[in-house]
């Protein structure tokens, strides 16, 4: 008892030192009180999902991408002399700010929430009955889980080559030539397979398998992971270190002996280098050269070069009239799925618009593709474009209210995610799968995770991995009797 009220009492004097700072330095730069608002918030809600990171690591890194993507270059513009631009968006930074203080004060509470039903389903649940599951279905369980590992590997294999062939492709073409067209190359079925790969790994580690097992599949992952930036892209490992650190929180919070403190901090001090690495790679796949200026200015360029997604928000109010036509952008990857799968389209004869071109970006539904088509002109045609963020897409379709819901679902299903016990396989598998969109929404789409868990695809391998589960079962039955 003594040590939690110990703990407790850190949590607040690190909030109040540091928030007593962060104001006294605002009042000096003569800070935006709403800009003050958003950094307190934020800062509070990051010393208390770091003093209990473990039980709290999603939250966590949920914050750094929120920070990375959403506040730190308008942070720099504030207290490190960043020189401004974009300044015909300048009008709107004061209701933008207020749209991030109240999506990060939703995600408290729908997080919070989530922690107390949490809580109060132990009380009804004992604790034992994921144990109980796996002896009375031994053997359903190691033959899903089985069937599952199997699975992801053969995609995984897949993955790999579509790599190296894309990123062959990349070299050729340059790394601009991605969003122009697609890589014919690569035939659909590898495209499927590739796309599957880390959906059957997330059913795979949602069967809890050995510490052993686990960990082979998590070092195959983020060496795909680390091979994928030869394509240009570095979202792709970033999501997959993310996923893997967070799992491994996982399961250490329920059993132990995965991940230590210093092991975290030692990811901590990394940090900075890894920044300067992505730096470099930017410069290098759009055929520029890196120089290195110092760290503090590197991590300054790296929060001015991933911070442009507030400014998608700006950009709503700003071409208000222009994506006035645009509706239910939110929810762009629910549409995709449900109308414009291979099966619909094919038999309502349904167009669909993909890449970047002027039919996507003026008839289409992303509000990405509208804002980036506005804002590049001729060079969003050659592959450049702003991106997206869930909030921007929210507050377009549902006003306030929206960004309200959306942010507290989005605080649910951090905690929830943080929470799993391994007690549902098919919807911990979900849970784990969501964690690489989710955690990126700051820069992407609120639905994100829709289209890349319940694509058709996804739909598919997911069914035939159940099949295939149930038929081994079926045949080993019957030839015992």
């Amino acid at each position: 008892m003594g040590k939690n009220k110990i703990e407790i009492g850190l949590k607040e004097l690190l909030i109040l030192f540091f928030s007593i700072v962060i104001l006294i330095v605002s009042i000096v730069v003569k800070s935006d009180k709403l800009l003050i608002g958003v950094f307190v918030v934020w800062i509070m809600m990051m010393i208390y999902a770091f003093t209990d990171i473990y039980n709290h690591i999603v939250l966590f890194f949920y914050l750094s991408s929120f920070f990375v993507f959403l506040i730190g270059r308008e942070i720099c513009f504030v207290y490190f002399g960043l020189e401004r631009y974009y300044t015909y968006l300048e009008p709107y930074n004061r209701f933008t700010f207020f749209l991030l203080i109240v999506s990060l004060v939703f995600i408290l509470i729908g997080y919070i929430y989530s922690g107390c039903r949490y809580k109060f389903s132990m009380l009804l649940v004992k604790r034992n009955r994921l144990r109980d599951i796996n002896t009375n279905n031994s053997d359903v369980h190691k033959v899903y889980s089985k069937i599952c590992k199997i699975t992801f590997y053969i995609c995984y294999i897949v993955s790999i080559i579509s790599t190296m062939i894309q990123a062959i492709y990349i070299k050729n073409g340059g790394y601009l030539v991605s969003y122009m067209s697609e890589n014919k190359s690569i035939s659909p079925l590898f495209s499927y397979m590739t796309a599957f790969s880390s959906i059957a790994l997330c059913l795979y580690l949602a069967t809890n398998p050995t510490k052993k097992s686990a960990l082979c599949a998590l070092f195959f992952y983020e060496i795909y992971g680390v091979l994928t930036m030869l394509t240009g892209h570095r979202y792709t490992f970033i999501a997959i270190s993310m996923t893997v650190i967070i799992y491994m929180c996982i399961r250490n919070r329920i059993e132990g002996g995965w991940i230590t403190k210093k092991y975290i901090i030692a990811i901590l001090v990394m940090v900075p280098f890894l920044i300067i690495f992505l730096l470099a790679l930017d410069s290098i796949r759009v055929g520029g050269e890196f120089k290195f200026e110092g760290g503090g200015k590197s991590i300054i360029a790296f929060l001015d070069q991933q911070g442009g997604s507030i400014n998608v928000i700006k950009r709503i109010f700003y071409y208000k009239d222009e994506i006035e036509d645009l509706h239910f952008t939110a929810f762009d990857n629910l549409r995709s799925v449900l109308f414009e799968n291979a099966i619909v389209r094919n038999i309502f004869d349904i167009k669909v618009y993909s890449g970047n071109s002027v039919e996507h970006a003026l008839y289409g539904h992303s509000l990405a593709h509208r804002l980036s088509y506005y804002e590049y002109g001729e060079m969003y045609l050659q592959g450049h474009g702003v991106g997206s963020c869930y909030i921007a897409e929210l507050y377009h379709d549902f006003g306030m209210i929206g960004v309200m819901i959306g942010s507290f679902f989005y605080g649910y299903i951090l905690k929830k995610i943080n929470n799993i016990q391994f007690e549902n396989y098919l919807g911990d598998g979900i849970l784990i799968a969501m964690i690489y969109y989710v955690i990126l929404a700051p820069r992407g789409n609120f639905d994100g995770f829709i289209g890349g868990i319940f694509s058709l695809y996804s739909v598919f391998g997911t069914l035939m991995i159940c099949i295939v589960s149930k038929f081994v079962i079926w045949t080993r039955m019957r030839d015992q009797k």
